[in-house]
């Protein structure tokens, strides 16, 4: 069972974000050398901040079963300022592959629901791969899991992306980027 998250911390981290974009902001656009500089330096922090928010929470997890090394592997990298973790057992003792509900409480709102996908193994350990929104997309991870158990061969690697945050970090780089451009340029000031 997943442990109690709260909606509170990255409530947090989203508004402590947006909170130092507009502390920079106020920094940048009180620079007395015109707007020209405004606009490098500006942009210069966002990029920064884009290629930060990329790296902090950006990184996927990746699970690997290998027929010819006789491994499973599950891989969860470092998510902001938690631990990173890679877990491995032998492919020869996973019994099964179940999809379970599993109700998430918070301290802050009203509970959700998830559905987790999970390794058996034959003494009963049961290792949690992922935590899907829905059911349809939880049972297709289960099937491609069942699928390589059964009659696989070579490897197969599932990767899940955090997409949303991903896109938020490639956002601000792009935006960064077209100011630097738009400073370079010259461009406001031309009109």
């Amino acid at each position: 069972m997943p442990k109690n998250n709260s909606r509170r911390k990255g409530t947090l981290i989203v508004f402590g974000f947006i909170a130092l974009v507009y502390l920079a902001n106020f920094v940048i656009f009180s620079l007395p050398d015109g707007s020209s500089r405004q606009y490098a330096v500006g942009g210069s922090f966002m990029v920064a901040l884009g290629v930060f928010w990329i790296w902090a929470v950006g990184r996927h997890v990746t699970i690997s079963l290998d027929r010819a090394r006789n491994t499973c592997r599950l891989v969860r990298p470092r998510w902001l300022f938690e631990a990173g973790a890679v877990e491995s057992l032998p492919l020869e003792h996973v019994r099964g592959v179940r999809v379970s509900e599993v109700t998430i409480p918070s301290h802050d709102g009203p509970a959700s629901t998830h559905y987790e996908v999970s390794l058996e193994t034959k003494t009963e350990r049961v290792v949690a791969l992922s935590l899907e929104d829905s059911r349809r997309s939880a049972e297709r991870l289960a099937a491609r899991l069942r699928a390589f158990l059964k009659e696989g061969r070579g490897q197969l690697t599932v990767r899940r992306f955090p997409w949303l945050m991903l896109s938020l970090g490639v956002a601000f780089a792009v935006f960064g980027a077209l100011l630097i451009l738009s400073a370079a340029a010259g461009w406001p000031w031309t009109l």
